[in-house]
């Protein structure tokens, strides 16, 4: 991020040639420090299905995901912060996916409204629900749905910065009529900004017929404990943390 704060302090981060290098490293960090395993998730993803974006930042997953689906699925890409999202929007018209994402400027959440989000003038990433801040439309995944007449939805990501439980919170219906499969970081430090925690996140998961489960470089791990999340936390401050229904992995012996 100390690339970041210089080109912001200078102005590049203004100019169309410091959003496409910004853009350019983000994407090569994304793909080759952070995010690699992700293609394991593509298996996941039915013909015809729906995949969302929630916390789509500048539209990495989202890329990704629109390569994933078929015969008529979608995915839609949440994001509410307006520089996030006029890249997001750039990056969605540059790959030519207007068709299969659609954009939109808003924050999922546990109810329909607006909502302030407490912005990290310093690291893009970092934005965050709060008491402060710039006003956001919210919505639930379970409105975003049925205002599309409920189409069936495969996969979930959700990276909003502690809001997880929100975001699970606004989604009963989804899990209940489609238990599509989740990835979801658990950041600790930022789930106590919001009075929960990974075990909460975790627990959630469990009593719905979820097992834990994480990306590894070359497979989807058999499910993990609790105990070995908190470790993968406490090496790295974060972790992505894949729930797959019990009735999906019973259809998928192999990972």
């Amino acid at each position: 991020m100390s690339c970041y704060r210089w080109a912001l302090a200078s102005g590049l981060i203004t100019t169309p040639l410091g959003q496409f290098l910004f853009k350019h490293a983000y994407f090569m960090y994304k793909r080759h420090l952070e995010a690699g395993a992700i293609i394991h998730l593509q298996k996941l993803v039915s013909p015809g299905s729906w995949i969302i974006d929630v916390g789509a930042n500048i539209g990495f997953f989202s890329i990704h995901f629109c390569h994933w689906v078929s015969a008529g699925g979608k995915v839609i890409a949440l994001e509410p912060e307006p520089k996030n999202y006029s890249l997001l929007l750039n990056t969605v018209k540059k790959k030519q996916q207007g068709g299969i994402i659609e954009p939109l400027s808003m924050a999922a959440d546990c109810s329909d409204g607006t909502a302030r989000l407490a912005l990290n003038p310093l690291h893009p990433g970092d934005h965050r629900l709060g008491l402060r801040g710039l006003e956001v439309t919210t919505i639930s995944i379970d409105t975003l749905l049925a205002k599309r007449n409920w189409p069936t939805v495969s996969l979930v990501k959700i990276d909003v910065q502690g809001a997880e439980m929100r975001v699970l919170a606004g989604a009963a219906q989804t899990i209940a009529r489609f238990s599509p499969s989740f990835f979801v970081e658990m950041d600790e430090s930022s789930l106590a900004q919001f009075a929960t925690s990974p075990q909460e996140i975790f627990t959630f998961f469990k009593d719905a017929d979820y097992t834990a489960h994480t990306l590894q470089k070359q497979r989807i791990s058999e499910p993990v404990t609790m105990a070995s999340i908190d470790q993968l936390i406490k090496n790295k401050q974060y972790t992505d943390i894949l729930f797959l229904p019990i009735r999906l992995r019973q259809c998928q012996p192999n990972h």
